[in-house]
């Protein structure tokens, strides 16, 4: 990381416990962090989009876009229900990413499994108590949207990146499937008791995915430039060779 990506990334950890001391003692202010702590990750991201001129580089971007408008509608307009859209959209994007970027393999069916097992259950211990519902068919959706994308990220594999890199993507993607599931609790019993533990879950979420885009933009930077250099070097040869031919 560069000292910029360092100094940037001190301002969102320290945006992420403001958010949730905010939350907590003064709710007011709160939704201004919020916009803030967004805004500073989506500009990040449209940084890395240009610097790396990469087209999968972009749906990161667009789904930060898809975040901050989310919590947009959740914080300044009474159309909260639309926040479903947002993050859906969301979702998709980043699965979109995690396919393309790292292809499905048989041997990945195994997470898939566990994974799915681990939803359904979710599913009934939410939907039991209030059963029949309205959200009933769109939960089930968005769950296996929100399973599909924890799978695809716990699955990513990139001979680039270390264990430790890889251990920052699945962090960010468990934090996003808690964050949702507790907020299909709020959704489905209006309850606020689960509004401290979304903003536990929550800021840490969108920091992984920010820091996860700063390492995979940095390499995709460095293998392109790393392209350029060898092209160079082979056209310095080429000329070379042609001068010695002429002489």
């Amino acid at each position: 990381m560069s000292k910029l990506q360092k100094n940037i990334l001190f301002v969102l950890i320290g945006l992420s416990v403001a958010l949730l001391v905010s939350k907590i003692l003064a709710p007011y202010p709160f939704r201004y962090l919020m916009l803030l702590f967004e805004v500073i990750l989506t500009g990040v991201a449209i940084g890395n989009t240009v610097m790396t001129r990469d087209k999968r580089t972009s749906l990161i971007l667009a789904a930060f876009v898809c975040m901050t408008t989310g919590d947009a509608v959740i914080n300044f307009t009474p159309y909260v229900k639309l926040q479903i859209v947002s993050f859906a959209l969301c979702h998709i994007l980043l699965s979109i990413y995690f396919c393309l970027e790292a292809p499905i393999r048989r041997s990945d069916l195994k997470r898939a499994i566990i994974i799915l097992v681990i939803s359904a259950v979710v599913y009934v211990l939410e939907m039991v108590p209030v059963w029949p519902s309205e959200y009933g068919l769109i939960f089930a959706g968005y769950i296996v949207l929100l399973s599909f994308m924890l799978w695809r990220a716990v699955s990513y594999r990139n001979r680039e990146f270390n264990p430790r890199k890889t251990a920052i993507l699945v962090a960010g993607a468990v934090c996003f499937y808690l964050t949702d599931v507790l907020v299909g609790v709020r959704i489905l019993y209006g309850s606020d008791i689960v509004n401290i533990p979304i903003y536990i879950v929550y800021p840490p979420a969108l920091l992984c995915m920010g820091i996860f885009n700063w390492y995979h933009s940095s390499i995709k930077c460095w293998k392109k430039n790393k392209q350029i250099n060898n092209l160079n070097a082979e056209i310095q040869n080429s000329t070379s060779e042609q001068s010695l031919e002429i002489s």
